[in-house]
């Protein structure tokens, strides 16, 4: 219950008598307002007529608010959204609109889950806080003080980069997000892989938001606790806070009844009236840290109360308040382009964004994953809090429907950023929508690829973004395969195919084939993290010995010029060449060369690992795989070895 004195108080802070955050009465309680001032004794008549009067303008306010949500909801395409506010120690609003699953018609509450993605760092970084407190981490020492093994390609950055670094995005590293978004390596591997993503800047020398140095924390937070990620979580924040309904593992959310579907807009067919889609939600447990957090936005109110607070749960030390200061305090500058004119000043603390909004001071992060798009907002100075929840990805309603609480609550007056965000979105799909007809105009007419379909087909490695398989579909046109991601290649021109837009793949891009000297395609660069160059995978050559009855056939000995040539192969498995009067040569599995081998036979090439330009390929009958003779590559010619 709340006095009338306090409900003055929280008037005279907020500047707000008739506002959103004065709803606190019992006209409301059914929709999930959990405050009832008309229920206290009135023993004044004229008093209980104007807190009666009082309560009526606030629903009225409350209702307005709902009716803009609604509004916004249907003209942003969203199924669903899930809405809490807290307001100086209190729950002024905790509901749900709109359907969390439209093809059977359910409806959104405030107990619904839904994905929170980045909102989840903020939870990562209050962990190695808590660690801060317990004199196990340091913010500003390396992080290979804690993890020794830790490495970037940059080798100054790898030993100066810190804590601090880590979780505020200046490691010089761009996303590369598509190593984690379309493969299953796990947190150790993807920590390993970090040393061969290419960098686009010094250390702390700019902001680039970041998820692979969310691993990172995670995998930091494990070696400290002795435990995973997630069990550090449960143990840390969840269970003291009592967030029932918070998982970091989709099984789990969908196990329950009152969890929300996940929908895109899929706007391939027409970018103008792009169409509401179910987006099946995937698991991604490598980078739990950085954002896979499901919860409900009651819930999420419990960790806005903990956020606002002096870092104590029911009286006892949570986190200290130095440290809840410093995730609050801007650390480092986004250079992001200000959200608006309204927001003039963007950066990062620790695990927050930080911003001001109409000279109010906010701490803030929004959550995008596959099918969900969220935002918690808080106002530290003004002890208020919100949470927006909705079940459609990239949608920019969750931040239109915060500031528009924003607005009500501390009485700012009106902001048009709905309509502005609206404008922009038809100018930018009518852009889409002309530049899909003049897509041919990128097009070098006339050309067509240098090699059959057949012959890009292989698997293509790079170190750190790992296999990328090329293969001709059921129809014949060539298909590619980034682990999870399959997508078709279109000829564009030359050697040149595209990506089409997807989900997944963005606003699409090309894979180039490189040819080498001796005529084979040798690499596919595409271009999967534009913050730097093409990601160039070179084509893997296939171990002919891993075919048990090539691996007998070419064993043995042949003949050239009277000189004895011998092949045999080490216990190891590996090839080795033994050619009369010189020594042993090393045999590795190599790309053939020259074309297709004659009809009726199959050929199988090495290079020589001691003489470079050297190499050995074998000539095999197709059907008894019977070997038939030896040809010698060399830079002055091909020599053939027969048989014996």
């Amino acid at each position: 219950m709340i006095s009338t004195n306090l409900t003055r108080r929280i008037f005279a802070r907020l500047l707000c008598s008739i506002t959103l955050a004065c709803a606190l009465c019992a006209a409301w309680l059914p929709s999930g307002v959990r405050a009832d001032d008309a229920a206290l004794p009135m023993e004044d008549p004229a008093a209980a007529a104007q807190q009666a009067q009082k309560a009526a303008e606030r629903a009225a306010k409350i209702a307005e608010y709902e009716a803009f949500v609604d509004q916004v909801l249907k003209q942003w395409n969203v199924p669903s959204a899930a809405i809490g506010i807290w307001v100086e120690g209190q729950v002024v609003l905790a509901k749900g609109y709109g359907q969390r699953n439209v093809e059977q018609k359910l409806p959104a509450n405030a107990d619904t889950i839904y994905a929170i993605g980045s909102e989840t760092k903020a939870f990562t970084t209050m962990m190695l806080a808590q660690l801060c407190d317990e004199g196990k981490l340091d913010w500003d020492e390396p992080v290979r003080t804690y993890l020794p093994e830790f490495a970037l390609k940059d080798e100054y950055a790898s030993g100066h980069l810190t804590v601090r670094d880590m979780v505020t995005h200046r490691c010089g590293l761009p996303r590369h997000d598509l190593l984690w978004y379309g493969t299953s390596f796990d947190r150790d591997e993807l920590v390993r892989r970090l040393r061969f993503l290419e960098p686009n800047a010094e250390l702390r020398e700019s902001f680039q938001y970041n998820n692979l140095m969310y691993v990172l924390a995670g995998q930091l937070i494990a070696r400290l606790d002795g435990c995973s990620w997630d069990e550090s979580l449960q143990r840390r924040i969840l269970t003291p806070l009592g967030m029932a309904s918070a998982t970091t593992h989709v099984a789990t959310m969908q196990a329950g009844a009152n969890f929300a579907e996940s929908y895109w807009e899929n706007g391939q067919a027409d970018p103008l009236k792009p169409s509401l889609e179910l987006l099946p939600y995937k698991d991604y447990p490598s980078v739990a840290a950085a954002g896979a957090l499901n919860c409900s936005v009651n819930d999420m109110l419990k960790w806005v109360a903990l956020q606002l607070g002096d870092g104590k749960l029911n009286g006892q030390p949570f986190v200290s308040a130095a440290q809840l200061s410093q995730m609050h305090t801007m650390q480092m500058a986004s250079g992001d382009p200000p959200l608006s004119r309204n927001a003039p000043m963007m950066g990062y603390g620790l695990g927050w964004f930080t911003t001001v909004y109409r000279g109010q001071y906010s701490v803030q992060h929004g959550g995008n994953i596959d099918g969900y798009s969220g935002m918690t907002m808080l106002f530290p100075q003004h002890k208020l809090g919100i949470v927006v929840l909705t079940n459609l990805s990239g949608t920019p309603v969750t931040n239109i429907l915060a500031y528009n609480a924003v607005d009500r609550i501390l009485e700012l007056g009106y902001n048009d950023i709905n309509e502005r965000l609206l404008k922009n979105r038809d100018e930018t799909r009518a852009a889409m929508a002309q530049s899909q007809g003049l897509a041919g105009q990128s097009r070098v007419e006339g050309t067509s690829p240098s090699h059959a379909l057949a012959d890009y087909c292989g698997t293509f490695s790079e170190p750190g973004y790992g296999e990328l398989k090329v293969r001709l579909d059921a129809a014949g046109q060539l298909e590619a395969q980034y682990y999870s991601l399959v997508f078709p290649l279109s000829h564009v021109h030359y050697d040149s195919f595209e990506v089409p837009a997807t989900a997944a793949m963005g606003g699409g891009t090309r894979a180039d084939f490189s040819i080498d000297g001796q005529g084979r395609i040798s690499a596919c660069s595409i271009l999967l993290e534009p913050q730097v160059a093409a990601i160039r995978f070179e084509r893997v050559a296939e171990n002919p010995l891993d075919d048990p009855a090539v691996a007998a056939a070419i064993q043995g000995d042949y003949l050239i010029a009277e000189m004895d040539i011998h092949v045999r192969r080490l216990e190891n498995g590996q090839l080795i060449m033994d050619v009369e009067g010189q020594p042993s040569a090393t045999l590795d599995p190599a790309l053939l060369s020259g074309g297709a081998p004659d009809p009726g036979t199959l050929a199988c090439e090495f290079t020589v690992r001691e003489m470079h330009g050297f190499g050995v390929r074998f000539i095999l009958d197709a059907a008894t795989r019977k070997c038939l003779k030896l040809l010698l590559l060399q830079p002055d010619g091909v020599y053939e070895a027969a048989r014996q």
